[in-house]
């Protein structure tokens, strides 16, 4: 039971930092840095 959350915990952070990635790359600074600060906040 443990391992499955560590598994789905290690998964989701992998697809959200590929998803930042994509972000940065198609929005370029100004839209990164807005996700940024509302991820901060």
């Amino acid at each position: 039971m443990k391992d499955k959350m560590t598994n789905q915990t290690i998964s989701g952070g992998f697809i959200f930092l590929i998803g930042m990635a994509m972000f940065t790359l198609l929005g370029g600074n100004y839209k990164s840095q807005y996700y940024l600060d509302l991820y901060i906040l």
